[in-house]
């Protein structure tokens, strides 16, 4: 939820399962500074967050891990004039991409397959309205397939949507810069933005 001077609150739920769980279920051994530490590392592209309550649920047997976390921020957009500019994709943004290798030798070898589903409901700010939305795009490749969608809920909330999906693989080396451009591809997709302008 977006207020008129560009702070927000948010509730982030995340949902591990399978191999990207064991990357979660440590999370519930560690302390409240270091959790926060965690969370501030993570959405490290994000200034000055503050976390008001996370809680964390470990289901062994299903082995899924869940973590709700409720936070604020004084300002989660840029001022352009009095216009915002808002990044849809605040908390699960992509930021690897390989480095560049003109003559790479070396196999490429993608170890884990995973898909990441993202899907988030944005509150506008009561006194602005968007100026345009993003096209819904579609990226497949050989290396994993990246889509975004955002839509209209109604009058003051948009949805959006995002699916990354990972394939696991050992690649000759000239598809090297084919993987590099798809990484480099996410990265800017991840940081689609939408002009907020104010209702006259």
């Amino acid at each position: 939820t977006i207020n008129n001077d560009g702070s927000a609150s948010a509730t982030v739920t995340t949902i591990s399962e399978g191999l990207q769980y064991d990357g979660k279920y440590n999370l519930e051994k560690l302390t409240k500074d270091e959790l926060i530490n965690t969370y501030k590392n993570r959405w490290s592209n994000l200034m000055s967050i503050s976390l008001e309550e996370m809680k964390l649920s470990n289901n062994r047997e299903e082995i899924v891990f869940t973590e709700v976390v409720k936070l604020s921020l004084p300002s989660i957009t840029s001022k352009v004039g009095d216009d915002m500019l808002l990044e849809l994709n605040s908390f699960n943004q992509s930021g690897y991409i390989p480095p560049r290798i003109s003559d790479r030798k070396q196999k490429l070898e993608l170890q884990m397959a995973f898909t990441d589903f993202d899907e988030v409901l944005i509150t506008l700010p009561k006194n602005f309205k968007f100026d345009s939305l993003p096209e819904n795009k579609k990226l497949q490749t050989k290396f994993g397939t990246y889509s975004m969608n955002v839509e209209v809920v109604d009058d003051t909330t948009i949805k959006y949507k995002r699916e990354l999906l990972m394939n696991k693989g050992v690649f000759p080396p000239e598809d090297y810069n084919d993987f590099r451009t798809f990484r480099r591809a996410i990265v800017k997709m991840d940081q689609t933005k939408i002009l907020l302008k104010p209702i006259e």
